[in-house]
């Protein structure tokens, strides 16, 4: 099915069901990084392109992805 042959509503339900993939995605970083912080583990993350380690008392916790 070409992109032209979606319809509005196919359209909205894409964009929506996206939008909830992307929020239960940061939901579960968000998870990850409480859960590395409390336990004292160091999280990788890509920065300057390469792999880097945070250590646990520099692990910043993101705020709640809105609706919760």
């Amino acid at each position: 099915m070409a992109t032209s042959d979606l319809t509005p509503e196919q359209v909205a339900k894409i964009v929506a069901e996206s939008e909830m993939d992307e929020a239960a995605v940061q939901a579960g970083v968000r998870d990850a990084f409480v859960v590395h912080k409390r336990l004292g583990n160091p999280i990788a993350v890509w920065q300057n392109e390469q792999v880097e380690w945070v250590a646990p008392e520099q692990i910043e916790i993101p705020e709640e992805p809105m609706g919760e």
